[in-house]
């Protein structure tokens, strides 16, 4: 009886497991818009390379930008992991706008690529890219090493089994959900969502800290968490929009100059702008040289 019991078991074992379906896939990090320069290393002692736009870096890589100058990153998953480099981004300030600051409202909408902006004079290692198509589930695994500089990021809303991890010279911050914005100093900020945050305080020693959007601020030096300026606020909220996975409005065209309102009956006979026509009858022309507005021709205004 042991080994038939020993024996179903095995057979609902293999049969639970042929119900699910694991794809594993490959993830990268695609770089959608450089402003200024910047560089990468391959891996570990690699030699530097310039940047460019429609790069895509797989984990080991290391960017670093250099002064007055960005690197946005999205992560891709499968063939668009491997797919060429695509035509060069578009300025975002060019094509994007925005919507005023609600304080009731976001206006920013979840994406469906994460995304990161490193900014100036910022080092970042991507370490770890995993993704995995479990049945309905997604389980993905990130993990950036933030050296120096700060970057702002947008992450969509993680599976229960996914990471998303940032390490600093002084802790790891864990993502899920969130708009924020992180430097290396010891500084995070929360726009959206939340952000554990583990790190050595000024005495060595580790804490732990949630911090909780909206527009709240973290500072590892001191352990203080608050708010920020409404403008701040603003700021990050109107960068979040601003991102390559953002649905992008157009400008609105804008509305055209209608010409001068000319009565279709009598004209304009007398205010000599030089461009109206002859009223019915076809009175002596009075639009000659000279006259205008407050200078009527010779048919004094009437």
């Amino acid at each position: 009886m042991k080994v038939l019991h020993f024996f179903t078991g095995i057979v609902a074992l293999v049969l639970t497991a042929s119900t699910t379906t694991v794809s594993a896939q490959g993830q990268a990090a695609k770089v959608t818009h450089i402003t200024g320069s910047a560089r990468y290393s391959a891996g570990s002692g690699g030699s530097w390379q310039t940047l460019n736009e429609g790069d895509t870096l797989k984990p080991g890589a290391v960017v670093q930008t250099a002064s007055s100058s960005s690197v946005d990153i999205i992560f891709v998953v499968g063939d668009e992991a491997e797919a060429p480099a695509g035509p060069k981004a578009p300025p975002f300030a060019q094509t994007h706008v925005v919507p005023p600051f609600d304080s009731g409202g976001s206006g920013v909408n979840e994406v469906q690529q994460n995304f990161v902006r490193l900014r100036e004079n910022t080092v970042l290692a991507i370490d770890k890219l995993t993704f995995e198509q479990t049945g309905e589930d997604v389980v993905s695994e990130t993990q950036l090493d933030l050296r120096a500089g700060g970057i702002f990021g947008n992450v969509k809303k993680l599976s229960a089994a996914s990471k998303y991890e940032i390490k600093t010279p002084n802790g790891v911050a864990g993502i899920r959900g969130t708009v924020f914005d992180l430097n290396a100093s010891g500084i995070l900020t929360v726009f959206l969502g939340s952000i554990v945050h583990s790190y050595y305080d000024t005495s060595g020693q580790l804490v732990t800290k949630v911090v909780n959007g909206p527009c709240q601020q973290l500072n590892c030096n001191t352990g203080a968490i608050g708010p920020i300026s409404q403008k701040d606020c603003e700021n990050g909220m109107e960068e979040a929009r601003s991102h390559p996975d953002h649905p992008v409005h157009p400008p609105h065209p804008p509305h055209p100059i209608a010409p001068p309102w000319i009565s279709p009956v009598v004209g304009n006979n007398g205010v000599g702008n030089g461009v109206d026509p002859q009223p019915p009858g076809n009175p002596p022309i009075n639009d000659g040289p000279g006259t205008g507005p407050g200078n009527p021709g010779n048919g004094g205004g009437n």
